[in-house]
């Protein structure tokens, strides 16, 4: 899968380089698969690992050694990149930086914080970290929510989540945060991933069942233009309907050394692609991407990316590593990269 978590990183650069596929933005169908996948794999971490009582505390350590290093590397070098640089000067569309106040940039730090973003202003030094502040709210709760808790429980919390996401679509709520960015309404897209990794943990055909809805809702949505044209939320659905199936035929595929390069890279690429826009606006006058500038960015990220997995977050690999085979259960399947 790591392939494909390097496709969907590369979709998530274009989509910020103002590039589109049809009408559609890419990055947010790209967004909705990694929530996907952050559904699959925690399930099988915490199945693999984290399973027995008490094991939680272990589990966010795992975690925050995972996300961490990497991303306050990266706010690190965009807060010094804005403050010393000619780009803190210029206008940039992403953020009012000139309006951020310290507490609030030191905020950026907390992984957890910035998915809360547009509660506290456009102050974002990664601007696309508040999907992995979502994915953190996410983390917060999948000890309980996918070992823990009964299958009622579960069922319970999918129909709430299922409750938002439709007063969201619908415009009784916010859209934008509640259908997409928030954990509320977007919980449900975490538990199809792990139902796919595990179907134990709902009825059976639940996640085929709920394909089938969100197929049926979409088909509807096209003939109601004031829904469907409605930002994000047409790209919401395509990711859950295109995510889902592709998830389920890459589980059966072997890992290979070139998934783990790939996802390895992804992550990097996901962290300092925005960073790298700003430095080309700034300094090479870009301004718009074509298929050779943006082939040079990605090439360039994925550069950058590779530097700091081996010299930032692979030094953390090891440690990882054991202390998940000390938890590991004798039978489980060891998922190390992620």
């Amino acid at each position: 899968m790591g392939v494909y978590r390097f496709v969907l990183a590369g979709l998530v650069v274009a989509s910020h380089c103002g590039i589109l596929f049809a009408g559609y933005n890419e990055g947010v169908v790209a967004v909705v698969s990694f929530m996907l996948l952050s559904g699959y794999i925690m399930s099988i971490i915490i199945n693999n690992n984290y399973a027995t009582v008490g094991s939680d505390h272990i589990f966010y350590i795992d975690r925050i050694v995972r996300l961490a290093p990497q991303f306050i590397f990266f706010s690190a070098a965009s807060l010094i990149l804005l403050n010393f640089t000619k780009i803190g000067l210029e206008h940039l569309s992403w953020m009012e930086y000139n309006s951020c106040s310290t507490p609030i940039l030191l905020l950026n730090f907390s992984l957890f914080a910035n998915n809360f973003n547009r509660f506290f202003g456009s102050c974002m030094l990664l601007p696309a970290s508040w999907s992995l502040g979502l994915e953190a709210s996410f983390y917060a709760i999948a000890p309980f929510l996918l070992r823990r808790a009964n299958r009622l429980a579960r069922c319970a919390a999918a129909a709430a989540s299922i409750v938002f996401f439709f007063l969201a679509y619908f415009g009784m709520i916010d859209a934008d945060l509640y259908a997409y960015r928030l954990l509320p309404g977007t919980l449900i897209i975490f538990f199809t991933g792990a139902a796919l990794a595990d179907p134990s943990l709902f009825p059976r055909n639940a996640a085929p069942i709920l394909w089938l809805c969100v197929l049926a809702l979409y088909l509807w949505s096209r003939g109601a233009p004031a829904i469907y044209d409605r930002p994000f939320l047409k790209e919401v659905l395509v990711g859950l309907l295109l995510g889902a199936p592709i998830l389920a035929l890459l589980s059966a595929r072997p890992f290979s050394a070139v998934d783990e390069l790939a996802g390895s890279v992804s992550y990097g690429v996901y962290l300092n692609h925005i960073m790298l826009i700003w430095i080309a606006q700034g300094y090479f006058g870009v301004r718009s991407w074509g298929p050779g500038s943006f082939a040079i960015l990605l090439v360039a990220a994925s550069l950058l990316a590779t530097l700091t997995y081996v010299f930032i977050e692979r030094p953390t690999l090891s440690w990882r590593r054991r202390i998940r085979s000390t938890r590991r259960l004798p039978s489980a399947q060891a998922v190390h990269h992620i």
